[in-house]
């Protein structure tokens, strides 16, 4: 099966310009509180802090930078690697704990590329035209009764195949915490991101492999004092370290039978779709659900576009706990100078801004390597 209609990821704003422009984040805190949406949304204020940047984004978009070179070009020369230019490409709007962010980083990206790969089923990027689909800017081209009604954009982490020529989404994740439940049943984005592909592509998508990278890395075992090998049940280890502690301090063929259900219980965390590390889920999505969520997109975006549309907080305890508007907010409806806090603390999003390092990290990249042939 090969893809058509991959040219409709050309410019739809510049074709379609009075088209409403519609992301997954406009969708979600449409739903969340309407005027958060009102103030971060791109189709109304635009908005973003302009304070120190959030860890957890600028760590987020690096990683994403890593597993995008692994699984693209290869122009660095480990995941590791890419993600340390990453850093020396943002200097100036790093956070403070990036040196802390570095090591853990490189340490994530290089046990999965060293380690939790090399003994999993991988998927093959798709590549079209010479171009590895790898952190895919799309555009798809939303139609209500038949003529064109709003655009809808993303990007795609990437295009996937697998064994069985079946295409995949891969979207990438960190996580303090890993997340094996089932709320991915209900997640906006992976219904929206398979809609969008099948539409650009023209041709059926399985779902996405969301992929959970922790931010943590693991454990060697320690080595007591009285002797033998740490049976701490507790550890954040996996088999294949255990297991050669134990062969190193030991032995091969020689390790003792009562570390039997220690080895036996890291075992049981090693599945083919990952460990406490790394862990895959693969979400399919039926016609029905892609047909309902195109219907019900099309309802919500009316409702976003109306003249009419009332705007009103979320007032809630967990609304004000997640949302960067909180002061805002508290500010309108005491009826204090909000304007004064917008003006100082935010701006509009400048859409290059957010990618700006690219060029640099590639240029950083390209003095290294041509200092290494001298």
């Amino acid at each position: 099966m090969r893809f058509t209609n991959v040219k409709g990821c050309s410019d739809l704003r510049a074709k379609y310009p009075k088209l409403p422009v519609v992301h997954v984040s406009d969708l979600n805190s449409y739903r969340y509180c309407r005027r958060k949406w009102d103030f971060c949304s791109y189709m109304r204020q635009n908005l973003e802090r302009v304070d120190e940047p959030i860890e957890a984004f600028w760590f987020g978009t690096g990683i994403h930078f890593g597993l995008e070179d692994l699984h693209g070009y290869k122009e660095f020369p480990s995941a590791a690697a890419a993600f340390e230019f990453f850093v020396m490409a943002t200097e100036g709007s790093r956070p403070d704990t990036w040196r802390e962010a570095l090591e853990l980083g490189k340490a994530m990206l290089d046990y999965y590329e060293l380690e939790w790969l090399t003994n999993r089923r991988d998927y093959q990027t798709v590549w079209i035209d010479k171009t590895p689909l790898v952190e895919v800017d799309f555009q798809c081209l939303i139609r209500r009764n038949g003529r064109p009604f709003a655009i809808f954009e993303g990007i795609f982490d990437g295009v996937l195949k697998d064994a069985y020529h079946r295409f995949w989404l891969a979207e990438y994740k960190t996580a303090k915490r890993m997340s094996t439940s089932g709320k991915l049943e209900n997640d906006t984005q992976i219904t929206a991101y398979t809609y969008a592909a099948e539409k650009i592509f023209g041709t059926q998508f399985e779902g996405i492999v969301h992929q959970q990278h922790l931010k943590d890395t693991p454990s060697i075992p320690q080595v007591l004092k009285t002797g033998g090998i740490s049976k701490n049940k507790q550890i954040k280890t996996t088999f294949a370290l255990y297991k050669k502690a134990l062969v190193d301090y030991y032995g091969e063929g020689k390790i003792p039978s009562d570390y039997d259900e220690m080895l036996n219980m890291l075992l049981e965390n090693e599945q083919e779709n990952g460990n406490g590390f790394v862990w895959r889920n693969l979400v399919r999505r039926n016609p029905m659900e892609l047909a309902s969520f195109e219907k019900h997109l099309i309802m919500m975006v009316s409702e976003m576009i109306s003249k009419k549309l009332p705007i009103y907080p979320n007032s809630s305890h967990m609304a004000g706990c997640m949302c960067d508007f909180k002061s805002v907010c508290l500010a309108m409806d005491e009826g204090s100078d909000y304007g004064f806090i917008l003006d100082n603390e935010f701006a509009r999003r400048d859409r290059d801004k957010r990618t700006d390092w690219r060029a640099k990290a590639a240029e950083l990249g390209q003095k290294i390597k041509k200092g290494g042939e001298n």
